[in-house]
This record gives C-alpha cells, structure tokens and sequence, in this order.
C-alpha cells in the first residue's frame, strides 16, 4: 500500500473508510484500521502499549469520526508517526487521536489553500490580459496625467517609431504586475 501524503488528492479509485465501510461493512473497515493500529502498537517499545480491546475500540471510533480518511491517508499519517515521534513509558488511544486531529487540520488547511491557488490561477487567466491592462490604461489616461503618458509611451512603442530600451520595457512590465496583482487583491484599479 502507498504511503499518503496530505499533498495527495483523493482520487475516484481511493477508498476511503465510508466507502470501504458502505462496499462491505463496518467490520472490514475496523479490521484494516485495527491492523495499521496493530502495526504502530509493534513499532513502539513502551511498557503502556495499546491492548486488543483498545485497538478494536479505537479502530471503531476511527472508522466513526475519521470516514473521510482513506486507508492510505491513515498509513501515512502512523509511518510518520511512528518514525518522528518518540514515545515515554505509554501508547494509549489519545496519543492516536491527537494524531488524526493534526493531521486532519493540517490537510484541511492545505486543501483550503490549494483552493485559494487554484481560484486566483483562474482569476488571472480570466482577469487580466494586456488587451484589459490597455483598456483600464485608456480609461485612467482621460482623468490621470502619468497614466496618459504611459499610454502615449506604449502606443509610440507599438507603431514602431521608438524603440524601448530593456529597463524602460522592464519597467513596463513591473507596473503590469504592480497593477494586475493589485486588482486581484481588491478589485480596484490603481
């Protein structure tokens, strides 16, 4: 089995607890988990270890509160676990709950995340092209005089009769980023 990462999107062929749970029943579920929880027990040398009993609990609270998870997911969280964390005198159930949390926080903050960036990709597909950047210029340069120069100075460029050095067309596309990241941000045009 794969080890999982919370940079790995589900994908239609991942099986998570819910759907592994709905395909058989619940007790397949808790017995893959019970033995990923087995698998970390082995791997701990402490003198409180987790018991049976509290495997085919936890296993079962597992299944309940994480369904979303997939068996992936939970073996890579344990692997990751189980090679950074060292444990003094005990392994007990909470240890293992504290665990998901931070994981299942962590994952929710990165898929929020990777929402944001994938939003804000499409904005700036949609949003600003030099055509619109041209447009926003033309309607500023009737009211703002620096803004009818850079349009003059575009324009002189674009008809050929002067060509621009390599800072000026630096330039020019620094203020193209400066503005179009700025509308991004607010929606207003600087």
């Amino acid at each position: 089995m794969e080890v999982a990462d919370v940079r790995t999107p589900h994908t239609e062929s991942t099986i998570t607890l819910a759907r592994l749970k709905r395909g058989s029943d619940k007790m397949s579920a808790e017995l893959a988990v019970g033995i990923l929880l087995q698998e970390v027990r082995d791997w701990y040398n402490v003198s409180k270890n987790l018991t049976d009993a509290q495997i085919a609990m936890l296993a079962e609270e597992i299944v309940d509160r994480y369904w979303d998870f997939s068996l992936n997911e939970l073996k890579g969280v344990f692997h990751r676990k189980m090679r950074s964390t060292t444990l003094f005198d005990r392994l007990d159930p909470s240890i293992v709950i504290e665990w998901l949390n931070e994981y299942e926080l962590e994952r929710t903050q990165h898929l929020e995340s990777r929402a944001v960036d994938e939003q804000r990709r499409e904005e700036v597909k949609d949003i600003m092209t030099w055509d619109a950047y041209l447009a926003i210029l033309k309607k500023k340069a009737k009211t703002d005089p620096k803004a009818k120069e850079e349009l003059e100075h575009i324009v002189t460029f674009a008809n050929g009769k002067k060509a621009m050095s390599e800072e000026e067309r630096h330039r020019k596309e620094l203020e193209f980023f400066k503005v179009k990241q700025h509308y991004l941000r607010t929606g207003e045009i600087i």
